[in-house]
């Protein structure tokens, strides 16, 4: 059961740019965008990056990430000295709930990087991953579970939870569980 309280949400280079080029990208953003606010929901701080935003663009509209939230970077990894900073003010936090693009460079760079930190744990969001490939995606999504991911879908992560319709957030979880989903849907 992941805890709330010791959880933070990473979402790694939703950017425009990648919108025509990556599989399923309308799904990983519906799903992205779902998480985030079931992480407003549970009070769960949230980290974005944006890779080579001066060349590659910001982050989707739709994730509404405001000015100066995003963590510019030009490694692949997302644990950039600024997130290592980030992490390092909120000590209690040991679990991390990824999702992003792409799946197989920088997506998985941050789960093997994670996963090397004492302590540190990973859910890979699986419906909120993608690569312009479905087969990069589907090896990265196996690489990172062989190296100790933990894989979910960001529903099952949010229902997880809450555990039941008595919990105070069970409304509001269930609501954004209600959206309209893209048709184009992402499989493993």
């Amino acid at each position: 059961m992941i805890d709330p309280n010791q959880t933070v949400v990473f979402i790694c280079d939703i950017q425009g740019s990648f919108k025509p080029v990556i599989h399923c990208m309308e799904h990983v953003i519906h799903s992205a965008r779902m998480l985030k606010k079931g992480a407003e929901v549970f009070g769960m701080p949230v980290v974005v990056t944006e890779q080579y935003p001066s060349r590659l663009g910001a982050t989707v509209e739709e994730l509404e990430v405001k000015e100066g939230e995003a963590i510019a970077k030009t490694q692949f990894s997302m644990l950039t000295e600024e997130v290592e900073k980030r992490l390092a003010e909120m000590p209690e936090r040991k679990h991390v709930l990824l999702c992003g693009v792409e799946a197989h460079v920088c997506v998985q760079q941050t789960v093997l990087g994670l996963i090397q930190k004492p302590g540190y744990s990973v859910t890979l969001v699986v419906d909120a991953v993608s690569s312009r490939y479905q087969v990069d995606r589907s090896v990265a999504i196996q690489t990172c579970r062989d190296h100790g991911a933990k894989l979910g879908t960001v529903e099952s992560i949010l229902f997880g939870m809450v555990g039941g319709k008595d919990h105070a957030h069970f409304k509001a979880i269930s609501g954004l569980a209600k959206e309209a989903r893209p048709e184009q849907q992402l499989t493993l």
